[in-house]
């Protein structure tokens, strides 16, 4: 219980922008901009072999101000399988807050998931990082225990 409460979540801190009507004001009863994104990471761990202790993902979401929430699909690893089956990946729900530096945002993130198909239960990833944005698009590096396990996960953004 202390790692649900030790963070909070952003996987990516991107440039927001408000919604609008067609003549350029703001829509009416809407107090914060509300930005879609997409985003992609590469998570390693420490083990002796790339290919099965990394795990590719992608995760789809919206940010809200300096808060975010998304729905993330991964692979558990990077060896392929012949035939590919469903215990190979895992899905998750992920929230984060994030404080804008000068230069560079930092972010707390908090995750729930699971792999499909298994009757592994559930996880929890929990961690902070850092991002950067150029227009639409951005870049982040995080840390983070990912079902008890420490991972860095470089990746890229883009808000619409």
């Amino acid at each position: 219980m202390k790692k649900v409460l030790l963070f909070a979540i952003l996987l990516v801190s991107t440039l927001t922008f408000a919604q609008s009507t067609q003549d350029g004001g703001f829509v009416e009863g809407l107090e914060s901009p509300i930005t879609p994104y997409i985003a992609a990471g590469l998570s390693m761990s420490n083990g002796n072999d790339f290919q099965t202790t990394s795990y590719p993902s992608l995760e789809v979401g919206i940010m809200i101000e300096n808060w975010s929430i998304g729905g993330v699909l991964g692979r558990n690893n990077l060896v392929s399988t012949s035939p590919e089956v469903i215990e190979n990946y895992w899905w998750e729900v992920k929230t984060a807050f994030s404080h804008s530096l000068d230069f560079v945002s930092i972010y707390g993130l908090l995750g729930v998931g699971a792999y499909i198909d298994r009757d592994y239960g559930m996880f929890i990833e929990y961690g902070v990082g850092a991002s950067k944005e150029f227009g639409n698009f951005g870049m982040f590096a995080q840390a983070s225990s990912w079902d008890g396990t420490w991972y860095v996960t470089p990746g890229f953004s883009y808000s619409f």
